[in-house]
This record gives structure tokens, C-alpha cells and sequence, in this order.
């Protein structure tokens, strides 16, 4: 997961040192297989966010965070209220053949490699309840009614672009209010007469997750 919840750059040091001992017809062929994991929750989700806006890849440490997320969690429980974290959900993309990707002549290889095994894992980055319903919030809508229509018609769009899109229970409308739900649980988002509001802290990681699935969801126009 890179710190601003998009799709990372592809390593190329380790590209590099793959290709350097690589000879085709000489060496066995490696095979690239495409891997995408996504999460309705990542622990460390402030902490990324944090990081890329003081511009370091350094991590904060405090206890305090720790006792306030374990007092809550024993206050859900003992009230009965206590929800797992979400769906996680992995997709395989169309393997690469090292030999078959060199056939090809070019100037950069490395650089090249790194930008179809990264266009090949996007291709595949699961969608799933909260990335889904995060996108759906930036584009501004205001009540559920507006939110299920809106999911609707982002699901649908995904699906014809061929997009991996993980729908518990086969239940769009439960999809709908898993990821709301999470949301309003972590208090990152409010429901109020007037419709949604998003918290300080919310933005930010309604941002977040958005980001993992914005290249997949169609002609939108969330910022």
C-alpha cells in the first residue's frame, strides 16, 4: 500500500538486478504473475496519510492511539455493536514471460517492465465496499437514496471495463452499507437531516482509499 492509497510505483532496483543475471534463451524464463490486494481497512492508514504529507517515510509512534483504539473496541463488544474490519479481496492478473517481454527491443527495459507488470496488477486491484463507497463520496453525494444509485452505476460501469469487483453476499445494497457503515463507525463520516458530512479526519481517508480503485471506475469526475 503506497502512502497515498494509489496504485505504487513498480520497483525498479529489483527489476534491474532480475534482468541483469537474465539471459534470454540461456536462463530459465521467469514468469511475473500479476498479484492485487485490497482492503475495506488498513491499520496503518493514518500513519501513511501522515507520512505523505510531512513528505517522509518515516512513522510516528505513539501509545496513545493504541489505548484509545483498544478502549473502543472493548466498549463495541461489551455493547454488542463490534463489526469485523471489512473484506479484503485478491486478484490475479495474465502472467509476463521474461523471454517473451525481450523479444521486444528497447531502450529502457526496466523502466518498461515495471510499467506493465503495474498496468497489469491495476488492471485487476480488487473493488471493494468502502474504496467503493469512499469514490462514490468524493463525486458529492448527499443521502443513501443518492449513494446506492451512485454505486449502482459505478459497479455496473467496472464490470463492462472487465474490473474485479468483490460484491458480498451478491447484494449491492448490503455492499452499500458495509462500506457506509465502516465509515461511520471509524467517525470519519456523519449522517445528519441534511445528508453526509464528512469529519476533518474523514476527507482525508475517504481520499485514501478512493484512490485505490480511481483508475478503474470509468469517465467520473471525483477530484
Amino acid at each position: 500500500m503506497s502512502q497515498t492509497g494509489a496504485l505504487g510505483t513498480p520497483k525498479l532496483g529489483l527489476i534491474s538486478y532480475i534482468l541483469d543475471g537474465f539471459r534470454p534463451g540461456k536462463s530459465r524464463d521467469v514468469v511475473f504473475v500479476p498479484v492485487a490486494l485490497n482492503y475495506d481497512r488498513v491499520m496503518e492508514d493514518r500513519n501513511l496519510i501522515e507520512a505523505h504529507e510531512k513528505g517522509t517515510r518515516r512513522f510516528r509512534f505513539s501509545l496513545w492511539p493504541i489505548y484509545r483504539y483498544l478502549r473502543r473496541q472493548i466498549w463495541l463488544r461489551l455493547t454488542r455493536r463490534f463489526h469485523r474490519y471489512g473484506y479484503a479481496a485478491v486478484s490475479f492478473g495474465t502472467p509476463l514471460s521474461l523471454t517473451e517481454f525481450l523479444k521486444e527491443p528497447a531502450d529502457d527495459v526496466p523502466e518498461l517492465l515495471g510499467a506493465e507488470l503495474m498496468q497489469r496488477i491495476g488492471s485487476v486491484m480488487p473493488v471493494v465496499p468502502v474504496p467503493l463507497v469512499s469514490y462514490a463520496l468524493r463525486a458529492g453525494v448527499r443521502d443513501r437514496a443518492e449513494l446506492r444509485a451512485r454505486v449502482g452505476d459505478l459497479v455496473e460501469g467496472a464490470r463492462r471495463r472487465g474490473a474485479e469487483v468483490h460484491i458480498p453476499r451478491d447484494d449491492l445494497d448490503y455492499t452499500t452499507e458495509a462500506g457506509l457503515r465502516a465509515l461511520i463507525e471509524r467517525r470519519m463520516l456523519s449522517e445528519t437531516p441534511d445528508g453526509f458530512v464528512l469529519s476533518e479526519d474523514g476527507e482525508a481517508i475517504v481520499a485514501f482509499y478512493a484512490r485505490s480503485v480511481e483508475h478503474l471506475l470509468g469517465d467520473q469526475t471525483n477530484p
